[in-house]
């Protein structure tokens, strides 16, 4: 998969962010649906805030304060995440909840899908295996959005996803 450029990003974004703002006030949509994003993670949340601007609501339950990673929504927080017209997800092993939450598919985006093969791996020497001796275990290194290469990819995705959902927005 090519990486997109990021002076080309950078430039969309410039281009198209101020448009953004123009037009009706953007509470309902062309499909007679609330515009809203509901979001699993506070970087998250950050990225669609900037590229939405004032034009849609971005909507993150998770307290400050508390690892998301840990984090399990309460049954009204799943209500909320179910019924967003747009649902972002980190993805990368770090919410464990998501799978068991029932959400629609087609409005949940997880905009670290196909950045899998760049993710850090985290190896944990392990414990006796038998009489094979010393394992280790590795697991995904959830932190993304630090690399700022895949962060921009992270955002290009969260652009993607908002016009695809709302297109009168590109």
């Amino acid at each position: 998969m090519k990486r997109p450029d990021s002076k080309a990003l950078v430039a969309f974004l410039m281009v198209f962010l101020p448009l953004a703002g123009c037009g009706d006030d953007g509470v309902v949509g062309p499909t007679g649906n609330k515009k809203e994003i509901y979001v699993s993670f506070p970087p998250l949340a950050q990225f669609a805030q900037r590229i939405v601007g004032d034009t849609v609501p971005v909507h993150c339950p998770v307290p400050l304060g508390v690892d998301p990673a840990a984090w399990k929504p309460s049954r009204d927080e799943i209500a909320l995440f179910q019924t967003a017209p747009l649902v972002l997800v980190h993805g990368a092993e770090l919410e464990s909840w998501v799978d068991k939450a029932s959400l629609p598919a087609s409005r949940v985006v997880d905009v670290s899908a196909g950045l899998e093969s760049e993710f850090a791996q985290v190896v944990h020497p392990g414990h006796s295996h038998g009489s094979g001796g010393e394992g280790s275990h590795a697991h995904v290194d959830s932190h993304v959005w630090m690399d700022p290469t895949l962060a921009k990819r992270q955002a290009f995705a969260i652009l993607e996803a908002v016009g695809a959902r709302w297109p009168e927005l590109q």
